[in-house]
């Protein structure tokens, strides 16, 4: 007799586990989880444009294709925006297209980009390098991600420039 009532408590046990582990995937299901899919969308959206800007930076795009542009070189000198009287610097156009080969498909993106000027009295003064934003795609975004990327560089004849590079990318709209 002893036998039969082993079994039976054994398969209450294995039935008990079933239940909780039922319940469990049941309650799983129900709740939302504390972060929702938007917020790791955007997180995995700032990742990715702070890759972007990081991967440019090491690779010294910066230095190659903005702070050799004539037009900012004379702005830097000057201690002034660019002039846009003159049309869009030409290296605007050249990282709008990395920028879209670096990014997904899927993404859109709109980017600032300037310089901190050190004024007489040691303040900062802050000018764009471009004359209008530089984007692709929709500016709407349903999912978007801002990141500032600062740039500092020393190589050329005309000092230490800090650039500062605003992108912000989004999913939708």
């Amino acid at each position: 007799m002893g036998g039969v009532r082993g079994q039976v408590r054994i398969a209450a046990a294995v039935m008990a586990v079933a239940i909780v582990v039922a319940a469990y995937n049941l309650a799983s299901r129900i709740v939302r989880p504390v972060k929702s899919l938007y917020y790791r969308e955007s997180e995995d959206l700032e990742r990715l444009a702070y890759n972007v800007l990081d991967s440019m930076a090491n690779a010294r795009v910066f230095d190659e294709l903005i702070l050799s542009d004539p037009a900012v070189l004379e702005a830097i000198a000057e201690g002034r925006p660019v002039d846009c009287s003159a049309g869009e610097p030409l290296w605007a156009d050249k990282f709008r297209a990395l920028l879209a080969a670096a990014l997904p498909g899927d993404v859109s993106f709109t980017a600032r980009v300037g310089y901190y000027h050190q004024l007489p009295n040691g303040s900062l003064a802050y000018y764009e390098l471009h004359c209008a934003p530089i984007s692709l795609g929709e500016a709407r975004f349903a999912e978007a991600a801002s990141v500032t990327y600062t740039y500092t560089s020393s190589r050329g004849g005309y000092g230490v420039v800090i650039l500062r590079i605003d992108l912000v990318v989004g999913r939708g709209g």
